[in-house]
């Protein structure tokens, strides 16, 4: 009886063995990097004076570019204007396979970037609604809020 409890749990662990093997497998062929190449067209930026007013001026983005987006490792990389920095990935996907991309990014200068992106899997536009938000203090210069809405594609 000994013997054929040794042989059962050597046979579950071989069983066990397999499986991780391949979980790492599927894990692995299904880690894809992706990249969005983003527009803001409508935006307003709102800069606090010195007498804690509101300054607002309407402005808009064009072509900001987050590449090598890894949904497992949780990075990617943004590119603005011959600027480079890292991003941390937030992504969940509900049952309607409707993915909620967000990317935040801590500058150089510790400012937060933050840009959300609505991917529709079952639409066969590669087109997305996206928002994008930032928030800056650059230098001994006054607080500003950035806040944008526009399209991603993916590329």
């Amino acid at each position: 009886m000994a013997t054929f409890k040794k042989i059962l749990l050597a046979l579950l662990i071989v069983i066990a063995a397999i499986f991780l093997s391949y979980a790492n497998y599927a894990r692995a062929s299904n880690d894809q990097q992706y990249s969005f190449l983003c527009k803001f067209n409508h935006g307003t930026s709102k800069k606090i004076d010195e007498k804690s007013t509101f300054l607002i001026s309407n402005l808009n983005i064009e072509d900001i570019l987050f590449k090598n987006v890894d949904f497992s490792l949780r990075t990617g990389k943004v590119v603005f204007n011959g600027y480079e920095g890292d991003i941390s990935l937030i992504a969940w996907e509900d049952e309607n396979s409707f993915v909620k991309v967000h990317l935040l990014e801590k500058s150089d200068d510790f400012n937060i970037i933050f840009t959300s992106i609505y991917v529709d899997k079952k639409s066969s536009a590669q087109k997305f609604p996206a928002t994008h938000s930032r928030h800056v203090k650059v230098n001994a210069g006054n607080p500003t809020l950035e806040n944008y809405v526009g399209f991603c594609q993916l590329i």
